[in-house]
């Protein structure tokens, strides 16, 4: 899967970068990212780019929901969820 996490501002660059790394690397085991860019330029604009193994973010999918059928969390606990939680701003996200 391959994450565009877009940005409009430095503030929010820096932030974004920092939290859509520390996230990924609880959420996905170091082999199943392949590639993380803190600044890449696309067609939509400036973002945060993130590849990480499909299977990898469909098993983070079904761990969230496991932990909420069983009452663990509220609330999905999946990476997408857990980057927006962290974050002061709602980024545009982009997936491929």
């Amino acid at each position: 899967m391959k994450f565009k996490f877009l940005f409009t501002d430095e503030a929010e660059w820096k932030e974004l970068k920092h939290i859509v790394k520390v996230e990924a690397e609880l959420a996905f085991p170091q082999a199943a990212i392949y590639r993380f860019h803190d600044n890449y330029a696309g067609n939509e604009g400036a973002a945060i780019f993130l590849d990480v193994e499909n299977t990898a973010y469909f098993e983070d999918i079904e761990k969230a929901k496991e932990r909420m059928y069983e009452m663990e969390n509220r609330y999905m606990t999946d990476f997408i969820s857990n980057v927006k939680e962290n974050l002061s701003f709602v980024p545009r996200i982009i997936v491929e």
